[in-house]
């Protein structure tokens, strides 16, 4: 199952946990996390690469297309610095890591 963290790092160090993901889709978590984030906060979300699978320009799987539409989200949204972090197991997969400016 794909899980988002909320780590608020400024002042209490809240922590948020959102779980769920494939009722709504990643795109619609990130708008919800973003809803909750202030300066300093770190959003992660697991299996963004999906064996490379959302390098293909139209996905045949919606759970690629849904990855590949959150990579596109974080990396044009200006509130958001962000990199995916590849993790190989017997597969590559990958952890998106996004900081709130």
């Amino acid at each position: 199952m794909c899980m988002f963290f909320i780590l608020q790092l400024a002042q209490r160090g809240c922590e948020r946990e959102m779980r769920g993901v494939q009722r709504l889709g990643y795109v619609e978590y990130l708008k919800l996390s973003l809803q909750l984030a202030r300066p300093g906060t770190i959003i992660l979300a697991d299996n963004v690469i999906r064996n490379g699978l959302v390098l293909a320009e139209n996905p045949p799987d919606s759970a690629d297309r849904g990855a590949r539409a959150y990579n596109d989200a974080i990396a044009r949204h200006p509130r958001l610095e962000s990199l995916v972090l590849p993790i190989v197991r017997r597969r590559v997969d990958g952890l998106a890591i996004s900081i709130v400016k």
